[in-house]
């Protein structure tokens, strides 16, 4: 049909597109309905109508509480509206790409983004219910199903007790062959030669890593973080008693990670808070006394890994990085949406290859890399101090705008340095806001020039090696000034 319609006069198309849609109009009569039965709300309209009815529906974890309030809560009818309107446009419009209607796939693209965005804000109870009346009634066609699911799974934080047990069998439905559609749409629509961030930069290589790995179709390694009680044991078995030493026993689930860093931060995620999304305790390590910009990565990882050793004793459980061995072709889902470079598999398709009982200090070095794989923009350069080369501040100015500075860091840290010692050494003394409030000042006073060709905002590989120097070169300085972009210009970095 697509053919036929390539064929017409611009006139002929427009009348049978016109037909095709008053076709599917009169189709989607009998649909209405089934997408209103199938909204997250749809129990609420049914009940009292009270705030107190509408809390037992929506999510309590952490992550996506507040926005689950403001964007339900206040006026639930419009998440109504959003729902229905979105959930019909997917409809129509995928309905239209079985007539043969090309220009559709920009609309269904955006309505999956909103009723993706709109069932994160719904307990995990609610998320079964719609997703099985979906699934049921036809609602989506098989590809925007299986991005449906993946979606629901990753923005689950309940996956622990009975109900999140049932919506990971539901997301799991999946396919190969479906997986493998979507994710060579993907990496074909992020081919572009635009510059890219570390954070895009990494998502795009381990996109390309996963479509490679089920190209090739030979067995690949994924790793995952957990914790498990003192007398619990990865393997099922022991060296001597066959297969079952390859099982694992203990810390079962069903997300893994192409990277070990990643692994490692879960590790630092099941420390921190608790099966319910719950903080479990308000302990900071010292460097909350000081400006982020000045901390190095050793400082890092030997104050937050006090932390997290801390926390290792008073959980009670061990903090273990497993690796596995799989078959790509038992793949369930996959994520590259957070930076986690997830892969979705059954436990029982795994070997265990080899495992770690980690410290809080090699805890602390997996969180750092993995706050690095999320650095975007030069104003995310935290953590990330670097004495032995160039030192990147970044300034909010009055109009909303950036000043942009780098420095010298071997000259700024010689003048910040006792600031810092006692600032850590709890001096009450030195207070923290007056290195703040001098720290443009210092920058300022040891700026220097970056290359003409380099982009000061976008923190793009090439920067990211020039400020944290991995092969220790040294740099030659020349005498730099203030880069200054305005608030429209860093608008239009954040929403490229």
């Amino acid at each position: 049909m697509s053919k036929v319609i390539q064929g017409l006069s611009k006139k002929e198309r427009k009348k049978l597109i016109k037909e095709i849609y008053s076709k599917i109009n009169i189709e989607f009569g009998d649909i209405e309905e089934k997408i209103k039965e199938a909204s997250p709300l749809y129990e609420y309209w049914e009940s009292d109508g009270s705030k107190s009815t509408l809390d037992t529906f929506l999510i309590k974890e952490h992550r996506f509480k507040e926005d689950a309030d403001k964007y339900v809560r206040r006026d639930p009818s419009k998440c109504e509206n959003y729902w229905r309107e979105n959930m019909s446009i997917i409809w129509k419009k995928e309905k239209a790409a079985e007539y043969g209607v090309t220009d559709v796939f920009d609309d269904i693209k955006g309505g999956r983004e909103w009723i993706t965005t709109i069932i994160k804000w719904f307990n995990t109870k609610t998320k079964i219910r719609v997703l099985q009346l979906v699934i049921d009634n036809n609602l989506l066609q098989l590809e925007t199903l299986t991005r449906f699911k993946m979606s629901v799974y990753n923005a689950c934080d309940s996956l622990k007790d009975e109900d999140g047990f049932k919506l990971a069998q539901l997301c799991m439905d999946t396919d190969i062959e479906t997986l493998t559609s979507i994710l060579n749409k993907e990496v074909e629509s992020n081919a572009t030669n635009e510059e890219k961030s570390i954070k895009d930069h990494i998502r795009e290589d381990e996109r390309l890593k996963l479509k490679e790995i089920i190209d090739i179709g030979d067995p690949f390694y994924l790793y995952r973080g957990l914790l498990v009680d003192e007398d619990q044991y990865i393997r099922m078995g022991k060296k001597d008693e066959g297969s079952d030493y390859w099982k694992q026993n203990a810390g079962k689930g069903l997300s893994y990670s192409l990277s070990e860093d990643v692994a490692g931060y879960f590790c630092y995620w099941n420390l921190t808070w608790d099966e319910k999304g719950v903080f479990r305790d308000d302990n900071y390590s010292r460097l909350i006394e000081l400006p982020p910009p000045t901390i190095t990565k050793e400082e890092y990882i030997k104050y937050e890994g006090e932390i997290i050793s801390n926390r290792i004793d008073k959980v009670g459980k061990k903090p273990i990085v497993c690796k596995f061995l799989c078959d790509p072709k038992l793949i369930k889902g996959y994520s590259f949406t957070l930076g986690e470079g997830e892969v979705n598999l059954y436990p029982e398709h795994l070997a265990v290859i080899r495992y770690e009982i980690v410290s809080g200090y090699k805890i602390g070095e997996y969180v750092w890399n993995k706050l690095q794989r999320d650095k975007e923009f030069i104003w995310d350069m935290n953590f990330t101090f670097n004495p032995n080369g160039i030192a990147a501040l970044s300034v909010d100015t009055p109009d909303g705008g950036k000043e942009v500075i780098f420095a010298d860091g071997k000259k700024v840290n010689e003048r910040i340095k006792e600031y810092k010692d006692n600032l850590l050494k709890g001096d009450k003394q030195s207070h923290k806001g007056i290195l703040e409030a001098q720290l443009p000042d210092i920058w300022k006073e040891f700026s220097v020039e970056m290359p003409d060709n380099m982009d000061p905002v976008l923190l793009t590989k090439e920067l990211y090696w020039i400020l944290t120097n991995p092969y220790k070169i040294e740099p030659k300085f020349k005498q730099g000034s203030v880069i200054r972009r305005s608030y429209q210009a860093i608008q239009n970095y954040m929403y490229r």
